[in-house]
C-alpha cells in the first residue's frame, strides 16, 4: 500500500513491508462527498484509481473541513503523503499519541518518495473503525510498489483521526 504501511507506518524503505506512503501538495478547497462507513472507497491519481475515484484534490478536504469518516481521513492522510507531500499535513489527521511517526519522521518518508509518483489507495472497512489498506505506488524511477496496511480510526469531537498504522 501507500508507502506507509511498514514499520510502525511512516518511513519509506526500498520495502513493501516496512515502507511508508507518500503524497502531494496543497490544493483549492474541494469539498468530496461524504463516505459511508459501509463503504470501500478508492483514491489517487495512478492506475487503477480511474472513476469512482476520490480524486486527491477532493481528498485533502480544504481548509475548515474536517474528516467525518474513518475513510475520508484515511484518504486525506494519503492524498497529504503522495499528493501534497506534506508530512505536516499528513500527521493533523493522527490523534495526538497515536502509534503513528511523527511529522519529522512522515516527512523523511514522503522526501523519499521520487517526486511525481502516482498513488491509488483502496480503503475497506473491516469493522468499525479499522480498515484494509492497499496502496500503489508508480514511480517514475521506480518498479511499482503495492503496500498492504491496517489502519485504525476514531472519532475525537466529531472528527475523524487515524489512532494507528501497521503493516497488514
Amino acid at each position: 500500500m501507500i508507502g506507509f504501511g511498514g514499520a510502525i507506518g511512516m518511513v519509506h524503505s526500498d520495502n513493501p513491508v516496512t515502507g511508508t506512503d507518500p503524497v502531494g501538495s496543497t490544493v483549492a478547497p474541494v469539498h468530496p462527498p461524504p463516505v459511508p462507513e459501509s463503504e470501500s472507497i478508492v483514491t489517487g491519481s495512478g492506475p487503477g484509481c480511474e472513476a469512482p475515484a476520490i480524486d486527491p484534490e477532493a481528498a485533502l478536504l480544504g481548509p475548515g473541513r474536517q474528516p467525518s469518516s474513518g475513510a475520508e481521513v484515511i484518504a486525506a492522510f494519503e492524498a497529504s503523503y503522495y499528493h501534497a507531500r506534506d508530512g505536516e499535513r499528513a500527521r493533523s489527521f493522527v490523534a495526538p499519541g497515536a502509534a503513528v511517526p511523527g511529522t519529522t519522521t512522515i516527512q523523511a518518508g514522503i522526501d523519499s518518495v521520487a517526486p511525481g509518483t502516482l498513488y491509488c489507495a483502496r480503503i475497506r472497512l473491516l469493522i468499525p473503525g479499522l480498515y484494509s489498506v492497499e496502496a500503489t505506488e508508480t514511480s517514475p524511477t521506480a518498479p511499482e510498489s503495492t503496500w498492504q496496511q491496517r489502519i485504525s480510526t476514531t472519532n475525537i469531537d466529531g472528527r475523524a483521526v487515524i489512532t494507528a498504522i501497521a503493516a497488514g
